[in-house]
C-alpha cells in the first residue's frame, strides 16, 4: 500500500511491529473480509425469507388462480378510479414471490393509466414499454393524459408515448386520449385496423381541422363513442350503441341519430344553430327520425334561440326512451313541445332530467302539465329551475284523497333539486311532502290511519344542491334535524353545496 509522503508516511512498512501505520493496513484487510462475510449472510437471509414466504403466508398457499381472481378484484380491468392510488406495481414491491406472482398475471397489466408514469420522467417510455409487455397479447385499455399544462411533456417524450401506444394498436379495447392538436400532430402515429376497439373517447381536437378522419371506421366492434368534436370523423354506424359528442349543431342531432340506427344511449352536448355555410352543410334535414332502440337521450342547449329545441324534438319518435335529460336556456318553459314529443313516441320515461335557469316562476306550472303525463316516473332532476311549492303541494300524499283517483308520480322514489340563489326556498313544505311519501300508512306521517292503502311507491332517495350555504337557500337547524331523522330511519339523504365553477353539462343531469 502506498501511503502519502508529505504526512510523513513511507512507500514500506518497514518500522517495528507497534508501528500504528501497519495496524492501520491490517484493520483495513479486516473490514474488507467483515464486508464480504456481511454481504454473503445478507444473501443467506434473503433467501430464508423468500423461503418462509413461500411456505408459511397464507395468501401464497393458495392456488395461482384464486391468487390471481384477488389481485385483479383489487385492480380491476377499464377501472382505475377503483385503484384507490396504487398499481400493480406495489404488488412487485412487497417481495420476489409477491413480484413473481403479479409478473406471471397478465391481466393485471391490462388497463394502461398514464399519470401513473408521470413521476418517472424522462424513463416514462422504457416503463409504458415494459407495462404493456407484461399484458402480453391480452386486449388493452389505455388512458392518455398529454395536455396538463402543470405537467407538460417534452415533444419527444410525448411521441415516444404515442408510438408505443400505437405500436399495440390491434389490442386496443378501451382509450381514452387527452392530446392537443390530436390529429394535426399524432394522426401519423395512429394505425388503421382496430380490431378489438370497443371504447373511444378522445378530447382536444382542434376546432378547424378540415380533413376527413376515416381511420375509425375499421373498428368492427366499436359500440361506445365520446368525441369533443367529429365532424369528419367517420365512424361504423351500425356498431355504435352509445354515442357523446359535443359541438353539434340542430341539424346534426337529427342526422346522427338517423344515420346509428341501433343507438340505446345518446348525448349531445352543446347543440348550436345549424349555420349555411358551416363545415357540414352538405347534411340535409332528415325530417321526421324515429330512433326505435334509443332508451337514453341528453339534449343540451346553451343558447337562447326559441327555434333550436322544437327543430330537433318536433322531429324526433323515441318510443323505447326510458331516460331523458334536457338542458335549456330559454326564459319560456317549452311544454307544448315537451308534451307533444313524449306523446308522439309513446315512450314510458322512467328517469327525467330538467336544467332551467332563465325560466319564470309560472313555469312551475307548466312542468307540472308535464309530469302528470309520466305517471311511471321513478326519478327527477330539476336544476336551478324556480322551484316554488306547487311540486311539492302537488306530489304531497293527503290521506283523506279519494283513494280512486291517480295520485301524481306515484312511483317516484328519488328527487334531486338545485336551488335557485335568488329565489327562496321552502324547506317544510319539501320535509312534509317527503314524509308524506314515506308514511302514508302509518300514525306517524301526521294523522294517517294504520289502514290507509299505501298509494304511492315509498320515497327512497332525495338530493338538494345549493350554491353555498349563506345565499339564503340553506335548511334552518330545525329543518336539518328533520333531515336527519329520515337518514337516520333509511332514507338516502344528500345535502350538498355546489361548485359554481362547473360548467352547465357537469352541474347535475347527466344519468350515469
Amino acid at each position: 500500500m502506498s501511503f502519502c509522503k508529505q504526512c510523513g508516511v513511507l512507500d514500506k512498512l518497514d518500522g517495528p511491529t507497534n508501528d500504528p501505520r501497519r495496524r492501520l493496513v491490517e484493520v483495513d484487510d479486516e473490514i474488507l473480509l467483515l464486508e464480504a462475510q456481511i454481504s454473503k449472510r445478507l444473501e443467506q437471509r434473503q433467501a430464508l425469507k423468500r423461503q418462509i414466504n413461500a411456505q408459511f403466508s397464507p395468501l401464497l398457499q393458495l392456488p395461482l388462480d384464486l391468487l390471481a381472481e384477488i389481485s385483479l378484484a383489487a385492480f380491476p380491468k377499464n377501472n382505475v378510479d377503483a385503484w384507490d392510488d396504487a398499481t400493480p406495481l406495489l404488488l412487485g414491491s412487497i417481495c420476489r414471490a409477491w413480484r413473481d406472482v403479479a409478473w406471471a398475471m397478465p391481466g393485471l397489466w391490462c388497463t394502461v393509466p398514464l399519470d401513473v408514469f408521470r413521476r418517472y420522467q424522462p424513463s416514462i417510455v422504457f416503463l409504458l414499454q415494459e407495462w404493456l409487455s407484461r399484458s402480453r397479447q391480452l386486449p388493452v385499455s389505455i388512458s392518455l393524459d398529454l395536455a396538463d399544462p402543470t405537467e407538460p411533456y417534452e415533444d419527444d417524450i410525448m411521441w415516444g408515448i404515442m408510438d408505443v401506444v400505437a405500436r399495440c394498436s390491434e389490442r386496443w379495447q378501451q382509450v381514452d386520449f387527452n392530446i392537443p392538436n390530436f390529429f394535426e400532430e399524432s394522426y401519423c402515429y395512429i394505425p388503421r385496423s382496430f380490431p378489438q376497439l370497443r371504447t373511444l373517447r378522445i378530447h382536444s381536437f382542434p376546432e378547424d381541422f378540415p380533413e376527413i378522419i376515416d381511420i375509425f371506421q375499421h373498428a368492427p366492434v366499436l359500440s361506445e363513442v365520446s368525441l369533443d368534436y367529429y365532424h369528419g370523423i367517420l365512424l361504423p354506424t351500425k356498431a355504435i350503441l352509445c354515442l357523446a359528442l359535443k359541438s353539434v349543431n340542430t341539424q346534426d342531432c337529427l342526422e346522427l341519430i338517423k344515420r346509428h340506427p341501433n343507438l340505446t344511449k345518446c348525448a349531445f352536448i352543446s347543440i348550436s344553430p345549424s349555420v349555411p355555410g358551416a363545415f357540414n352543410n352538405s347534411i340535409k334535414k332528415p325530417g321526421a327520425v324515429e330512433a326505435s332502440s334509443l332508451e337514453s337521450l341528453n339534449l343540451a342547449f346553451p343558447h337562447k334561440n326559441q327555434h333550436d329545441v322544437p327543430l330537433v324534438l318536433d322531429n324526433l319518435s323515441v318510443p323505447s326512451l326510458q331516460d331523458f335529460g334536457l338542458i335549456i336556456n330559454q326564459s319560456t318553459f317549452p311544454k307544448d313541445i315537451l308534451v307533444s314529443f313524449v306523446q308522439r313516441s309513446s315512450c314510458q320515461l322512467v328517469r327525467l332530467a330538467i336544467y332551467n335557469n332563465l325560466m319564470v316562476n309560472a313555469a312551475e306550472k307548466q312542468l307540472v302539465e308535464l309530469l302528470t303525463i309520466l305517471p311511471l316516473l321513478k326519478e327527477l332532476k330539476l336544476g336551478e329551475i324556480k322551484y316554488g311549492t306547487h311540486i311539492s303541494s302537488k306530489l304531497t300524499c293527503n290521506p283523506n284523497d279519494d283513494p280512486s283517483s291517480t295520485p301524481f308520480l306515484p312511483n317516484l322514489i328519488r328527487l334531486s333539486l338545485t336551488l335557485d340563489v335568488k329565489n327562496k326556498f321552502n324547506f317544510s313544505v319539501l320535509l312534509k311532502m317527503v314524509r308524506s311519501r314515506r308514511y302514508t300508512t302509518r300514525d306517524k306521517a301526521g294523522g294517517c290511519s294504520e289502514n290507509k292503502p299505501n298509494r304511492v311507491t315509498q320515497m327512497e332517495a332525495i338530493t338538494m344542491w345549493t350554491v353555498n350555504k349563506h345565499s339564503g337557500n340553506s335548511p334552518t337547524e330545525a329543518d336539518l334535524a328533520q333531515f336527519q331523522e329520515l337518514e337516520d330511519e333509511g332514507m338516502e339523504v344528500s345535502l350538498m353545496v355546489r361548485d359554481r365553477s362547473l360548467s352547465r353539462e357537469d352541474k347535475v343531469l347527466w344519468w350515469s
